[in-house]
């Protein structure tokens, strides 16, 4: 049986962050949490892509987390240097999606949701 859902979804979903180890040089350190991912209907999806593309395209690199900053809303097991909780924010997650890193991880956990094959880049 197929259950379809009219209003927004929304799903914990896991990323995996790899980024360069602050204690072993040249070492890669991966980084394990969950996001909580709001689902978009597919015109909403197209339109934030295309905007996206555009404004790259002109050179412009200040909507590259258009998406992210739409899709993200919340998060579990993100925590400082002294393993407190970050409370989510979307000023925080725009500092977070400064490190390309971060981006990366933010972005193939989002494919993997949307193909819903949480194996995918992480």
């Amino acid at each position: 049986m197929f259950e379809f859902f009219s209003e927004p979804l929304q799903h914990w979903w896991p990323v995996v962050v790899k980024a360069p180890s602050s204690a072993t040089p040249g070492a890669i350190v991966e980084h394990r949490f969950e996001v909580l991912f709001e689902t978009l209907e597919h015109d909403e999806a197209e339109k934030i892509d295309n905007e996206v593309s555009a404004a790259e395209i002109a050179g412009d690199t200040s909507k590259r987390n258009v998406l992210l900053r739409r899709v993200v809303k919340g998060w579990k097991g993100v925590v400082d240097q002294k393993q407190q909780p970050i409370p989510f924010s979307t000023e925080v997650l725009d500092k977070v999606l400064q490190f390309t890193w971060n981006r990366i991880g933010f972005n193939r956990a989002w494919t993997a949701y949307q193909n819903g094959d949480p194996r995918l880049g992480n």
